[in-house]
């Protein structure tokens, strides 16, 4: 793990080396997914990816494409050009590059499936290629007849995710609070102007931060506990570790590093014990169980650039941007590692011919009453 240098002593030590270990475990990589329901009830999902010349040869094991591919994808190659996308006429993988076109910057691979159901579409589970294989999300797709319109619903949820339960999040963090940083902005919270939220954000982090340096250490000082016996430690240097847990979290959360070896350094240090180097044996239990919060935070990493797609006019969403017909949302762990957080949208297709059927009916029924109003005055005079 490397090092973060705390430049910012304001912001606190804690929240630029957590940041770091959170960010930094794997290079950021971003997807570009969108989802487009049809009016049958039926829906489509594409990949927008930048190619290089190894992906144009078939070769997906560098997280280029976030599913694994079958003969139920059909992969299209494009070529950017200032006047948009042009179709390239070839059969995806490349036998051979063909140099006079291929230019990693200017060629976008998309990857389409079509889905008869919502089912199908959720078990698709585009997380297969990247950290987030391991949420397991839901998809609703429902249609309503209203008579007049049609309504089309869409929700797709990434249940919460947070690993961490030995430190209870409301010890650091009101639920508004991370209503906020998660991106549910509330009321009183919009109504500030822009220096003010941002001064409330960094507060919000540098809490969030807090909490997650401290849940971070309960695992780490766990981990430690439950290898005692395979370590060599006697009963009196267990006492002294329980007893000075407190003073290495102070010493550990005063530096510039939290990773796992900087962890047992400061525990052979303080203890004066090099036996619990003996925690970080490669291939041994205890090193695999500090790995798994390398796993478990490489989530972070992966970012979804989401678009969705619904037929006719949008009447509800909890997008973060709308471009014509398009919701867009950046998706990442933050918004889902507290609470669940859903991707919503409704929209209404008019039926016109209910519209003229009702119009019809009505002029039907006013005919029928003058008709009838008619024939009584008549049959008076």
């Amino acid at each position: 793990m490397k090092k973060s240098i705390i430049n910012n002593a304001h912001s606190g030590t804690q929240f630029l080396i957590i940041l770091y270990f959170v960010l930094c475990i794997a290079c950021s990589r971003t997807y570009n997914v969108v989802t487009k329901v049809l009016p049958d009830g039926c829906s489509y999902r594409e990949y927008l990816i930048n190619s290089d010349s190894t992906l144009l040869k078939g070769d997906t094991s560098k997280n280029k494409i976030p599913v694994i591919l079958n003969s139920s994808y059909k992969v299209t190659l494009y070529n950017n050009t200032p006047s948009g996308k042009k179709l390239i006429p070839c059969k995806w993988p490349l036998k051979t590059l063909n140099h006079s076109i291929f230019n990693s910057a200017n060629i976008t691979l998309t990857v389409h499936r079509d889905f008869t159901s919502a089912k199908e579409l959720e078990s698709s589970s585009y997380f297969n290629n990247t950290s987030w294989r391991q949420i397991k999300h839901t998809i609703i797709i429902d249609k309503k007849f209203r008579w007049f319109y049609t309504e089309h619903l869409y929700n797709e949820t990434y249940p919460a995710y947070n690993p961490f339960r030995k430190i209870p999040v409301s010890k650091y963090l009101s639920d508004e609070e991370i209503a906020i940083y998660t991106g549910v902005k509330s009321s009183g919270y919009a109504k500030k102007d822009s220096i003010e939220q941002e001064k409330e954000m960094k507060m919000i982090e540098n809490k969030v931060m807090d909490w997650l340096a401290h849940s971070i250490y309960e695992e780490f000082f766990a981990i430690t506990i439950s290898n005692l016996h395979i370590i060599n430690i006697n009963r009196s240097d267990s006492i002294k570790l329980i007893a000075s847990k407190n003073n290495i979290y102070n010493l550990l959360n005063n530096t510039e590093d939290i990773s796992p070896a900087h962890y047992i350094d400061i525990c052979c240090s303080y203890l004066k014990n090099d036996n619990y180097r003996k925690l970080l044996i490669p291939n041994s239990k205890s090193a695999d169980d500090f790995k798994i919060y390398d796993k478990i935070l490489d989530i972070f990493s992966d970012n979804f650039h989401f678009s969705l797609l619904l037929p006719g006019k949008i009447v509800f969403t909890n997008a973060d941007k709308i471009n014509c017909d398009t919701m867009l949302w950046k998706l990442t762990a933050y918004k889902y590692f507290f609470h669940d957080y859903s991707v919503v949208a409704r929209s209404r297709v008019t039926n016109f011919l209910m519209w003229w059927l009702t119009g019809g009916m009505i002029v039907c029924i006013i005919g029928l009453l003058l008709k009838k109003a008619l024939g009584r005055r008549q049959v008076g005079t």
